[in-house]
């Protein structure tokens, strides 16, 4: 993949991002989401602009392993066990372990993605 390539991936994946920190207006607890969703698209703008700050990029993506791995314990004691069919066909939370999961996968593409970044940074930028 080229860099220029990567670069319009980083534009899009910015837009997702920014429409991830939107979504989470109603959500209980929208401070956290806030934060790791407006951290990565930062993170993805920085790139863009050539102003990449693999540290930045590598605390974001810590941070939600750690989250992610915190929701996945939640996750093994939820009452009720994740139905796929539910995570992935409807758009309500219709249990708990359905918003645990999808939480978990929030938290994995914002990691993977940064973790990206940081593969693809410039070698100067260590």
């Amino acid at each position: 993949m080229t860099m220029k390539m990567f670069r319009i991936l980083n534009w899009v994946m910015a837009g997702m991002f920014f429409l991830c920190v939107i979504v989470q207006y109603n959500d209980p607890d929208p401070l956290g989401w806030i934060a790791i969703y407006g951290g990565a698209m930062i993170s993805c703008l920085l790139f863009v602009r050539n102003r990449h700050y693999p540290i930045f990029s590598m605390t974001i993506g810590a941070i939600a392993l750690i989250w992610a791995g915190v929701l996945f314990f939640g996750l093994q004691e939820a009452p009720d066990p994740v139905v796929w069919a539910d995570v992935f066909g409807h758009a309500e939370m219709k249990t708990e372990s359905v918003e645990l999961t999808r939480e978990i996968g929030g938290l994995l593409i914002v990691a993977v993605w940064v973790g990206i970044q940081v593969f693809f940074r410039k070698p100067q930028e260590v």
